[in-house]
Formats: C-alpha cells, sequence, structure tokens
C-alpha cells in the first residue's frame, strides 16, 4: 500500500489499530525525529520483513540479507498538503533470527529532516515482540 494519498503525520497521531500478533515494535533512539520511528512496527515472515506505520500503511519491505535500506515516511512539512515525504535511511542492521524466524532487528537510522534547524536527524533503533509470538510457533507456519 502506498503512504502518499494521506497526511502521516495524521496517521501517526491517530490511534492505531491493534498491532497483529507478532509484531516487532520499533525502539528508536537519538535526535528528535525518533518519536516518529517509535511509531513503527515490522511484521516478519522466516526471514523477511514489513515495515509498517503506525496507521499499518507499508512503508518498505525487504530480507535479513539487508544491512541497511530506505523508506519514505511523514511529511517535511506537515501544514502543506503536497510536501515531499521524509527520506529515511537504516544502515548496520542486524538481525536476531531463531527457528529461521527473524525475532529482533537493530540498527542506526538518518534522515533529512532539517525543517526545525536541528541539524543533523539520526540516532540508533531496535525492534523486538516483547513475546507476543513463540518463534517455534512461527517458523512452523511461515
Amino acid at each position: 500500500m502506498d503512504d502518499n494519498s494521506y497526511s502521516e503525520t495524521h496517521a501517526n497521531s491517530e490511534t492505531a489499530p491493534t498491532r497483529p500478533q507478532g509484531a516487532l515494535q520499533v525502539s528508536a533512539t537519538g535526535s528528535a525525529d525518533a518519536s516518529k520511528f517509535n511509531s513503527c512496527y515490522f511484521m516478519v515472515s522466516g526471514t523477511n520483513w514489513s515495515l509498517y506505520n503506525n496507521g499499518g500503511n507499508l512503508l518498505q519491505s525487504g530480507s535479513s540479507s539487508q544491512t541497511g535500506f530506505t523508506f519514505n515516511h511523514d511529511a517535511l512539512n506537515p501544514g502543506q498538503p503536497n510536501s515531499p515525504k521524509i527520506s529515511w535511511t537504516t544502515s548496520s542492521c542486524t538481525y536476531t533470527v531463531t527457528n529461521g524466524v527473524i525475532t529482533g532487528i537493530s540498527g542506526s537510522w538518518s534522515n533529512n529532516d532539517t525543517t526545525e534547524k536541528r541539524g543533523v536527524q539520526s540516532g540508533s533503533f531496535t525492534a523486538s515482540s516483547g513475546g507476543a509470538i513463540d518463534p517455534v510457533t512461527a517458523g512452523a507456519s511461515a
């Protein structure tokens, strides 16, 4: 699903649907935009993953063979309807794979959001399930 048809800023502030069972919730640290990444989550199937925003809209998909990936998330100028999206880049990604299923993801992030004159936006992230799904069961159904 393409996320260009609505305001992601709105999507990130709305009450999100209940996250699917097994979602790996992003926990980001670093500069101010970390809170925008915190609203995201990964869904996994074996060693493949899909990243979603808080509204459940697909941002990017990939696999555990990738050491980094890019995605567009949130508007540079949320008050302007045709504002370009913020371009995000992850790097140094590592994956925890248990019984053939990704159970954790971590890495570094940065983006091009300089709208608030805050300087470079960057930090690190981890994503984990908090025990919502048993990797042995997930591996059997993947």
